[in-house]
């Protein structure tokens, strides 16, 4: 199929071009290319690289086809092609046949879905990780970090002998019990509170290891601004940050306001500033998508799940807030939204070039929409970047 006419950004910007695909595949990309075969008119269209989004959880955690379908319509709508999700579902994705279920369900489905690999179960003892990875090849091995120190070294040496990434949440749930960053603000509402020292200790713990091993490890939602001091000295650490950390702020809790509950929790403003001038350092972005049902959130403060329902205007929110606002480029966005994590995973999307996978979505830059939806942390906010397709391998969908 020939997409014609389009605004393809590149190095040096957009640049109105054609890009031809055959069988998934990105073929040629040009000018007047000629073409027997269907013809798409992108006037005006912005063609970009489909977004990669890692550690996403379907409603409610639960883990079934009508789940699945419904994370990957939403997906679809915010320009994501590829989500990893979290094994932190129920069921949990530990068995053969879970995987085998996600893989159905991904093939059937306009989106590619893969698993992360748990490394230990719920009983805290390591998984046979290995027949878990012969069935899940493109993936990385998932460890909450405050486990036993000897399993969570067996985690290390499995990602070694299989040249697999770590995807670590640094958190310690002994000692990190309250429900948001320690601040006046936060004392002023009176909720429990958290100190930074939590993550940064099971951030430099694991970096050790890391170092020791030469294992790469992706901190999972990192977001505390000093652990970049950390990151900084190795080649094995990589960040993502969650954009709504970037967004909002504690203030948002304002009223015990439970849409903006959160785990990890949302940063006092100044520490949110601090994260933004990292941004240049983080090596990927997620959108933290997690939602649940209603009367699981609009609860007291205290017992509200912790979620964040909004994968279905990922791009256009990060495009708003962090491009148009002059934080980052364009290209740089895409850079932490597609192509390092294309890269970190051992796939081949990320860039509109000849012999990647295509991947990718037309987007209208100029025109927006408003999100009317008071269930939602998003209700009306003003958001550009309308994406009109999705091409994902085989599948073209008209948003």
């Amino acid at each position: 199929m020939l997409f014609k006419g389009a605004n393809v950004l590149g190095k040096e910007g957009f640049k109105t071009q054609d890009v031809l695909v055959e069988e998934g595949k990105i073929v040629e990309v040009s000018t007047n290319i000629e073409s027997k075969g269907e013809v798409l008119e992108c006037k005006g269209l912005a063609l970009l690289p489909a977004l990669l989004d890692v550690n996403i959880l379907p409603k409610d955690s639960t883990l079934n086809s009508k789940s699945l379908l419904r994370t990957s319509q939403k997906a679809l709508k915010g320009g994501v092609g590829s989500i990893f999700l979290s094994p932190n579902t129920s069921p949990r994705n530990d068995t053969e046949a879970i995987n085998a279920l996600v893989s159905n369900v991904s093939q059937s489905e306009a989106i590619n879905i893969f698993s992360l690999i748990p490394a230990f179960n719920e009983e805290d003892n390591l998984n046979d990780i290995s027949i878990l990875y012969s069935g899940n090849p493109k993936s990385a091995i998932y460890v909450e970090s405050d486990v036993e120190s000897n399993l969570l070294y067996q985690a290390f040496l499995y990602a070694k002998m299989l040249d697999l990434p770590l995807i670590v949440n640094a958190y310690d749930t002994h000692m990190e019990v309250g429900l948001a960053y320690e601040s006046p603000f936060i004392r002023s509402l009176g909720l429990g509170e958290i100190s930074f020292l939590g993550q940064l200790k099971e951030i430099a713990k694991i970096a050790q290891m890391a170092e020791f091993l030469k294992v790469k490890v992706l901190f999972s939602a990192f977001n505390v601004p000093e652990g970049f001091k950390i990151l900084e000295k190795s080649k094995y650490l990589f960040s993502q940050v969650p954009l709504p950390h970037l967004i909002f702020d504690e203030t948002n809790l304002n009223d015990y306001d439970t849409r903006y509950k959160l785990k990890p929790p949302l940063l006092p403003k100044h520490e949110k500033e601090k994260l933004l001038g990292h941004l240049k350092d983080a090596y990927m972005l997620t959108s933290l998508h997690s939602t649940v049902s209603s009367h699981l959130k609009n609860q007291v403060y205290d017992d509200a799940k912790a979620s964040f329902d909004c994968i279905e205007h990922y791009f256009g929110l990060a495009y708003t807030f962090l491009v148009k606002s002059g934080i980052l480029s364009l290209q740089d966005l895409l850079t932490k939204t597609s192509k390092n994590i294309s890269d970190f995973m051992g796939l081949n999307k990320g860039e509109i070039a000849v012999g990647r996978d295509c991947d990718f979505m037309l987007v209208d830059l100029d025109s927006s929409y408003k999100v009317e939806n008071q269930a939602s942390p998003l209700d009306g906010l003003e958001i550009f970047g309308i994406i009109k397709y999705m091409v994902v391998g085989k599948h073209i969908s008209k948003i």
